[in-house]
């Protein structure tokens, strides 16, 4: 349902979004997880790096003129009791690894099995190897990292925030899984509703506000993950 986009609409922006998709980052720390966000959002340029935390959001269309608010939380891994916290709202996650950082993407594992404990059956997981910009110091390749994302039947994709390369992309794939599987049934409806959730974005300036109502349409997308027949079972709306 997700495979075709619908033009621009200049009516987006006074329509009421119905759905928000929240999409938790996880990984290790330095692997750019806030980087990743602020890139999504289009606030790269502002961006200076405190640390991990904060809530963004954005307003895409996919599918047959559907818009959603796709809400990005970031996560600290030194607060992992927060973290735990923010699972119960997320319907999609990222788990992250830097190529450069071998470290990271063996504990991607770990990051899982956190999930597995703590998250829901129903999410739509990727892992995303950020700073393919830095071939030349490379420490986990394409082809392992494919492997081991089929291995787990999660979709996976290669990203530079820096240089603006498939970070859009990667946010647009999990949400068209995610919107996917609200239609087979995989998802309760009622965890995507817009006013649903318990989570909240901080009131924006006025500035901000007009920055972010650019609408971003989803041109001849498709869901380049793992098939229905690769997805792990998963029970209705656990």
């Amino acid at each position: 349902m997700c495979a075709s986009a619908s033009a621009y609409n200049p009516h987006s922006l006074r329509r009421v979004v119905k759905n928000s998709y929240t999409v938790l980052l996880v990984g290790n720390s330095r692997v750019g997880k806030s980087t990743l966000m602020h890139r999504f959002v289009g606030k790269y340029s502002d961006y200076v790096d405190h640390g991990s935390r904060g809530i963004e959001h954005k307003k895409i269309i996919i599918g047959n003129d559907n818009l959603v608010r796709i809400v990005v939380h970031d996560s600290d891994p030194n607060h992992r009791n927060m973290i735990e916290s923010y699972y119960k709202f997320a319907v999609g996650i990222f788990f992250i690894y830097a190529i450069d950082d071998r470290q990271s993407f063996e504990s991607l594992v770990t990051w899982m099995e956190h999930n597995k404990i703590h998250g829901r059956k129903d999410c739509a997981e990727m892992i995303v190897g950020t700073k393919n910009d830095l071939e030349d110091v490379r420490k986990v390749t394409v082809t392992e990292a494919a492997k081991f994302a089929r291995s787990r039947g999660f979709s996976f994709m290669e990203v530079s925030a820096k240089e603006d390369a498939g970070v859009d992309a990667a946010f647009r794939i999990i949400a068209c899984d995610i919107f996917s599987r609200v239609h087979e049934g995989l998802i309760d409806p009622e965890r995507v509703r817009a006013d649903a959730g318990q989570v909240r974005v901080a009131p924006a300036s006025i500035a901000e506000e007009k920055h972010r109502r650019g609408v971003h349409v989803v041109s001849n997308l498709r869901f380049h993950g793992p098939s229905q027949t690769e997805r792990k079972p998963q029970s209705r709306w656990q």
